[in-house]
């Protein structure tokens, strides 16, 4: 049984961390930053059928969206086996372990209060001293995630961003390294936003203004129409916390 945790937040892979023995007693457990640099994948030794495996799942803190798309999945076929499927490896990009049972040695105490809490069944207490303890071992964690970066151009017009879409998909299919997704957002002033990955704030960066004054479609008389050169925008790279 494995859970996907697709949050670089300490505190969602502590609470998995802490739970996994009470669902599972005797599991041995191994933690890595999945491929992507961001998230971390929680392997355990032991052996579930579908139904423990999606109950685990909510238990778990695994992200809801790819839950329910499991469910639907083993809806659609009763006779799926491969619900619990981890990559160790995607786009040539491998897992990292962490060594998180001796990064928590460094913490006996607060580990040991901890699941005495849990075993107490007193919750609110243990999920106030995870979250504390997440923030002393940040520094440790950080150590294993490797750099992650998306640089964001927001813009308006629903016929421009079937233009952007259908170009990027062209890119990225001539260059599969390329990396991209859009978003619907909420900025008063903006209705789309189109993400761009890297491993680098520059290059991230670099990548951005790349897009914005060079993406174009050509016309019916083959000329180039620019397609974000003009258009009003808001550009801005950010550290990449999630998938």
């Amino acid at each position: 049984m494995n859970v996907d945790l697709d949050d670089s937040s300490a505190t969602m892979l502590l609470r998995s961390w802490f739970n996994i023995p009470r669902l599972y007693p005797g599991a041995h457990v191994n933690v890595y930053v999945s491929p992507s640099g961001v998230g971390w994948h929680v392997r355990t030794d032991r052996k579930v059928n579908n139904f423990e495996y999606l109950v685990s799942q909510a238990l778990l803190w695994a992200d809801p969206v790819r839950t329910q798309y499991l469910i639907r999945k083993m809806v659609q076929n009763p006779e799926e086996n491969h619900l619990d499927l981890m990559f160790t490896e995607k786009q040539g990009k491998a897992e990292t372990p962490v060594p998180l049972r001796e990064i928590l040695a460094k913490y006996e105490k607060e580990v040991s209060e901890i699941n005495q809490n849990l075993d107490r069944e007193d919750h609110e207490a243990a999920d106030k001293q995870v979250r504390e303890l997440a923030k002393k071992i940040e520094p440790d964690l950080d150590k294993y995630h490797k750099g992650n970066f998306v640089g964001c151009i927001a813009f308006n017009g629903a016929d421009l961003k079937e233009n952007v879409v259908k170009v990027l998909m062209d890119i990225a299919d001539k260059h599969p390294e390329f990396k991209w997704r859009l978003y619907p957002v909420w900025f008063p002033e903006y209705e789309y936003l189109v993400a761009i990955f890297s491993d680098s704030k520059d290059n991230a960066w670099k990548k951005l203004v790349w897009v914005k004054q060079n993406l174009y479609k050509t016309d019916e008389k083959g000329a180039k129409v620019f397609l974000l050169k003009e258009a009003n925008t808001r550009m801005f790279v950010k550290e990449r916390k999630n998938t």
